[in-house]
């Protein structure tokens, strides 16, 4: 017979053993946590999914803001962009 996690098709042991933990301790039931289990097993595969799709395209390699050569493209503004990768406008819109 297979188990509930093979029903349910969850692959990360990390969600499963964060809601085990949360019923040994006697802060809730399985059905009580089980939408804390379902969201961290969606926030896994989606994380997989990112990780695969960047794979899959064969990108020469992941660059942030800090690795960026802005001597390279002089007519960008450094202090501008830098503002941007803060999402700093966000807060104030």
């Amino acid at each position: 017979m297979p188990t509930s996690t093979a029903i349910l098709k969850l692959t990360s042991f990390q969600s499963l053993h964060l809601v085990h933990l949360r019923v040994c301790r006697g802060s809730g039931l399985w059905q009580d946590n089980s939408y804390d289990l379902l969201s961290a097993e969606q926030q896994e595969r989606q994380r997989k999914s990112r990780e695969t799709r960047l794979k899959l395209a064969r990108l020469p390699h992941h660059k942030g803001l800090k690795e960026f050569d802005f001597t390279f493209q002089p007519s960008i503004d450094k202090r501008q962009i830098e503002e941007l990768g803060t999402l700093a406008f966000v807060a104030r819109n």
